[in-house]
């Protein structure tokens, strides 16, 4: 049987490359969830600048100038979170500490295999 994935040439079913696809498709999940781990929810300055950029980079790939005003307003946010954060760092050392643990411990859970 020949098989196509998404306007890839097609290929001769291969148990090996279903299980290798399966893998791949794994690896992106935790790939996300460790993206998602650096900025935590349960912070509102992360959250926020999360929000932000998501929307930033739809915005900038979706193009036209209606997204111009907004882009800027994006920026201006942006900038005042980064001063916020100077001014008074949203975790404390103990939350960087398990912060940096948790993203450590992912990263090795992604190396491990």
């Amino acid at each position: 049987m020949i098989i196509s994935r998404g306007g890839s040439p097609p290929l001769q079913k291969s148990p090996l490359l279903d299980e290798l696809a399966d893998r791949y498709e794994e690896l992106g999940v935790t790939w996300d969830a460790l993206a998602e781990a650096t900025l935590p929810a349960g912070v509102y300055l992360f959250h926020r600048f999360r929000e932000l950029t998501v929307e930033r980079a739809e915005l900038t790939l979706s193009g036209g100038a209606n997204g111009l005003s907004r882009l800027k307003e994006i920026a201006d946010e942006l900038t005042e979170l980064e001063a916020t954060a100077a001014a008074e760092f949203p975790l404390t050392a103990d939350g960087c500490d398990g912060l940096l643990a948790d993203l450590q411990s992912r990263m090795l859970e992604l190396h491990r295999d």
